[in-house]
């Protein structure tokens, strides 16, 4: 194991990360080491950039999975190496155009008197 794998783990581990965020998280940085054959600590924030960018056009990862990597890449930079001049980004989730309509008073009335069990309609009430 690298020095700088364990004193990632280590500093995850003081931190309180789950086992599920720890597994994550090394995968993310091992994807990272092997997409350019170098060491994480020799990468600069444009190599970082690039491979998000991969991940993200290439790749076409979901939106969550990109964030995972991109908060342990951040993680890396930021809490165990100390680089505070982080220069790598994703974009904003994208949302829905559309919004939930709200019920009207007679909608409202009818989802409540619509139970025929008692049980289940006392619940609503």
């Amino acid at each position: 194991m690298t020095a700088l794998r364990e004193a990632v783990l280590l500093r995850m581990r003081l931190k309180g990360f789950s086992e599920k965020t720890i597994e994550s998280y090394i995968h993310a940085m091992v994807e990272l080491a092997r997409f350019f054959w170098k060491p994480l600590d020799t990468l600069v924030c444009g190599q970082v950039q690039m491979f998000l960018d991969h991940l993200i056009s290439v790749r076409r990862l979901a939106w969550a999975t990109i964030n995972v990597y991109f908060s342990a890449y951040r993680f890396l930079y930021l809490e165990v190496l100390k680089r505070h001049e982080t220069k790598f980004s994703i974009p904003s989730r994208g949302r829905s155009g559309t919004r939930p309509g709200v019920l009207s008073v007679e909608e409202v009335r009818r989802i409540i008197e619509a139970p025929g069990n008692v049980k289940h309609a006392r619940f609503l009430a």
